[in-house]
């Protein structure tokens, strides 16, 4: 999955979208890791800076001792 990226805890997942879709927001279809779609819908104009979270989406948390390597 080319669009998702670890840093710690968080999962990032780029989407590119069309001026038009960024202008208004329309919603956006994210296909996770284990192939679910989730749906997600900006509240506002889309920039190069928003960030929208989904709660309860992600990676999980590792137990005390699991290695997790950052790239």
């Amino acid at each position: 999955m080319a669009n998702y990226v670890r840093k710690g805890d968080d999962l990032i997942y780029t989407h590119k979208l069309a001026l038009v879709d960024a202008l208004q927001p329309t919603p956006i279809t994210v296909t996770t890791l284990d192939s679910r779609s989730v749906f997600v819908t900006p509240g506002e104009i889309v920039t190069p800076q928003t960030r929208l979270e989904v709660a309860g989406e992600g990676m999980p948390r590792g137990k005390t001792g699991d290695l997790v390597f950052d790239t």
